[in-house]
Order: structure tokens, then sequence, then C-alpha cells
């Protein structure tokens, strides 16, 4: 029928054409926001460890063309692993780091696994190293694990989504120092049976010997005897990596650059906590504040009978441990560069 009266018809059709554009407009708003969300979701979904600040030339104007690659491998904004590992170094702080994480991990709500028993074994045999995997693969997660542990590459058993890692180190000559007297006298304050229990058998001559006894009868003999190497723990589980060698150095490095998003110094702890506190919040938000409030948390596992060496034998020392020297100098240059790069860009409390 024709629409009558024709007023009415014009004023219906209006209507009509300004219905159908609110709706084109939403649409468009609608599906706009999806696409948009769809983006963040897929920038969330998949976070480079490596991403730097892009005007990364106004934080380090000064730097080498060497240094800026250096700083590209940097983890530099906030990450949020689901399995954070910390293999720990010996006489590094280890303890003291073991101390603040079990009070982390009630205030910040990770889960959080350790073994840690008499000679656990920090280099595992092929099928050791996959069992190994699939338990830390089935904790509940977020969680972060600890063990003495030389570094194991995850990215081999395609994982989901592969742990990161963090260490601290130390300088090489006063980690060996401690490290020598810890192996025969264990903390202050252990009785006999925990030191039996914990350290390792050796006769009473070699317990009684010096370190510049050590030392005097071959600093090379003396550096094997005492077993234990830093730059292992981030080289690997590889025969090689037992070595103090320029290639066990350089894997150590890149493992360093592609899988720790920190290792701290003892030297500069405060410092490197608050790297933590910036970069992985998830585990390590407010640590600065909870060391503080638990300064006891440090002094119950001092080395007993530690002596500080002279001049002369720290010498024959750094030389005896040039790489482990080289890779905590390495380290070092990363950590400083790290907290540079956090503090100029306002990310650090």
């Amino acid at each position: 029928m024709p629409c009558r009266p024709i007023r009415f018809c014009i004023k219906s059709l209006k209507y009509a054409v300004a219905l159908l554009l609110l709706v084109a407009v939403y649409i468009n708003l609608n599906l706009g926001n999806r696409y948009r969300a769809t983006l963040d979701t897929e920038r969330d979904a998949a976070p480079d460890l490596r991403n730097i600040p892009v005007d990364l030339p106004r934080f380090l104007p000064n730097r080498t063309n060497g240094e800026n690659d250096l700083a590209a491998t940097l983890v530099t904004r906030t990450i949020q692993p689901n399995i954070l590992i910390y293999n720990r170094v010996p006489k590094c702080g280890s303890s003291t780091v073991r101390f603040l994480i079990g009070r982390l991990r009630v205030r910040n709500r990770f889960n959080y696994k350790v073994h840690n028993w008499p000679n656990v074994r920090q280099s595992l045999t092929p099928t050791e190293e996959a069992e190994l995997v699939q338990q830390v693969a089935s904790l509940r997660r977020p969680v972060l694990f600890l063990r003495h542990l030389h570094y194991v590459d995850f990215a081999r058993y395609n994982l989901t989504a592969a742990p990161v890692y963090f260490n601290m180190v130390r300088d090489p000559v006063d980690r060996f120092v401690s490290h020598f007297y810890f192996s025969r006298y264990g903390f202050k304050g252990w009785d006999e049976e925990k030191i039996k229990k914990w350290l390792w058998p050796m006769s009473e001559e070699r317990r009684n010997m010096t370190l510049e006894d050590c030392v005097g009868r071959g600093v090379d003999k003396c550096i094997a005897d005492n077993r234990e190497n830093m730059i292992a723990f981030f080289c690997g589980q590889e025969r090689g990596c037992s070595a103090r060698n320029d290639w066990a150095l350089r894997k150590a490095q890149r493992n360093i650059e592609r899988d720790f998003a920190l290792v701290g110094i003892l030297e500069r702890f405060e410092e490197s906590l608050k790297i933590g506190e910036a970069i992985l919040p998830r585990y390590f938000d407010s640590a600065v504040k909870v060391f503080h409030n638990y300064p006891e948390g440090g002094k119950k596992t001092k080395t007993a009978g530690k002596k500080e060496p002279s001049k002369s034998l720290r010498t024959i020392l750094e030389n005896g441990l040039k790489p482990e020297m080289e890779l905590y100098n390495f380290i070092k240059r990363r950590l400083f560069m790290q907290y540079e790069i956090l503090k100029r860009s306002g990310k650090l409390s």
C-alpha cells in the first residue's frame, strides 16, 4: 500500500537511516576494539626477553658498538616467567638468597621447590637431566626452583614455555677462598655431626692444610683439587664445561645472554635485588625491604676458620683463575649496564 500521509513516510525514512548509521558505528567500534585487544594479547603471549628501550642511544650515548651489542641482550622490562630457576653457585651468598626467597614466596604468592641435600649432584647424566626436566616441568606454577646445578638447556626438551634463569656470583678469588675453608670447616656454629654430614670426606692432613700450603704445591693443582668451577654453572652439562678454558667460557657467556634474566654479584647485592624487583616482580617484589627487615638472614652462614689471603697470594690466585675472572667481569659489566638502563628509564624503585 502507498504510504500516507507523505510527511509521515519521510519522517519514518529519516529514523531508519539514523538507526542504520548508529548500528554501523557500533559495529566498527566493536570490531576495532577486538582487533586491538587481539594485538595486545599476541604481544603479551610472546614476551621478548631481550627487549630493550627503543631509544637505547639516549641511555647509552657514549657506548661503543660492542657495548651496545651487549646491552641488546639484557632484560630491561618486566617479565613474568612461570618457572624461574636459581641454579645457585656455591659461596656466592646463596644461603642468604635462599633465606630471602623463603620469605618472599609467602609475600608474593609463588611456589618454591628446593633440592638441597648433602653432596647434591651438580653435573648430571643424560638420564638424570631428563628426569630433572620432567620434575621441574610438572611443578605447580608460578614456581621458583632452587638447586646447586650446572646449567641445563631446557629448550632442548621442547617445553611449552622454557624456564628463565637467575643467579648470583662473586669475585672468583673471594669465592675460592671461602669455598676452600668451607669445604674443611663448614659454617660457624656447626657441630661435628653436621660437619660430617655435609662436608666432603678428606684426610686430616688435607683438612689441616693452609691455603698457602695448597697454593705452594702448585696453584693449578690447588684449584683443581678444590673442584668447584663457577664457569660450569653457566656453561652446562657437557663434559667440556668442567674445564677452565676459552671454549667453556664462551659457551657460558652465550647461555647467560640467552637464558639468564639476571646474574647479580654479591659485592652489589642490594643493586642486584633492585634489578630483580624491576624485571621479575612476581618473585622479587619488595626484596630490598624484606632483606632489610631480616638482617640476621645472612649472619647465620659465615664460613668457619676463613683467613683472608695476602696480597701476593691473591695475585697468584687471580692468575690461576683467569677464565673465571673474565666471566665475572663480563657479568659485572652486564649488571652495571642493566642497572644504568633501568635507572635512567625510571624503572628502579
